[in-house]
């Protein structure tokens, strides 16, 4: 092998501009940017996916001791109202059909119906779309909407899009956070 014919192999390869497909074009001013750049250096555009679930480590995670219930806790006279004790703070959520229960996202229009970035949900785990709260006659259910961390009622995970009763008195682990729920 020619080491002249490598050598000059060698620049050309070094001389050409980097494929399409290793570089990033900003969206907001369409600047061409080096693989793995977090920010335009042109307009300072963000390129970090900040949508994205926090993972947490289950190790790390406080978890709860099943508790049984009996089943005459889950029933409420008028369930539009549910209680959430959440980090010593009371929150009062309105519950019509279904209600969606998650954090906000800066870089999604989508939002959830309760909010629960105030208490710290990105960095706890908690979806976007954790949880959602629905009532059938007397009863109220809640159903994990497949979310990263998951989501345990008393101690026990739920299956994912499988709605379960809850109860007064119930406990719910979203990622890492704890709420007790009062009906």
């Amino acid at each position: 092998m020619d080491l002249r014919k490598l050598s000059a192999q060698s620049d050309q390869e070094e001389s050409l501009p980097q494929s399409a497909a290793k570089t990033t074009i900003c969206p907001v001013c369409q600047q061409q940017c080096r693989p793995g750049e977090l920010l335009c250096p042109k307009c300072g555009f963000a390129f970090m996916r900040q949508g994205q679930t926090h993972v947490i480590d289950s190790g790390d995670s406080p978890t709860l001791e099943p508790v049984n219930r009996p089943l005459y806790a889950g029933l409420v006279a008028s369930p539009t109202l549910i209680t959430l004790m959440i980090e010593g703070q009371q929150m009062v959520v309105p519950i019509t059909e279904q209600i969606i229960m998650g954090r906000s996202c800066v870089t999604d229009n989508s939002q959830p119906d309760v909010d629960l970035t105030p208490f710290g949900a990105g960095e706890k785990g908690v979806s976007r779309g954790h949880v959602q709260f629905s009532c059938k006659g007397p009863l109220v259910y809640i159903t994990d909407l497949g979310s990263l961390n998951g989501t345990r009622l008393n101690g026990t995970a739920l299956i994912p899009e499988v709605p379960r009763l809850l109860r007064d008195g119930d406990s719910l682990q979203l990622g890492k956070l704890m709420i007790t729920v009062k009906l």
